[in-house]
């Protein structure tokens, strides 16, 4: 299960959990041609991207709300492991694509949702 603030997002998953390494190195030669290795452990900066291929149209308003107004860390669980997360606004913090009723002024279903988050 995945949660956080007031939100259960039942229908999501973790697109890209496995694609996260925790690890950053930097190697270059030193003029005498040996190699220079820094290599260090990440603190924060993991992105999280949620995904789910159907949600309502007020499911939808209410998580563009919540990213709208909530500049600050909250946390995020994903089935109880805990994340301290902001809403990653690079490029977008959510998305969906409407399905369109011509004759309706709102949609009553989005598609392709996708949440982006980031640890901080």
């Amino acid at each position: 299960m995945i949660s956080f603030a007031d939100f259960s997002l039942a229908e999501f998953v973790w697109q890209n959990r496995f694609e996260w390494d925790a690890w950053v190195s930097h190697s270059e030669y030193a003029i005498d041609g040996s190699l220079l290795l820094e290599q260090s452990q990440k603190q924060a900066g993991q992105p999280i991207v949620l995904v789910s291929e159907q949600e309502s149209f007020a499911t939808y308003m209410a998580l563009k709300a919540h990213a709208s107004s909530s500049p600050t860390g909250f946390s995020l669980t994903i089935n109880d492991e805990v994340f301290n997360v902001v809403w990653l606004h690079q490029p977008q913090a959510i998305t969906a694509t409407p399905a369109i009723a011509y004759a309706d002024l709102s949609p009553s279903t989005m598609f392709d949702v996708t949440l982006n988050f980031i640890t901080i």
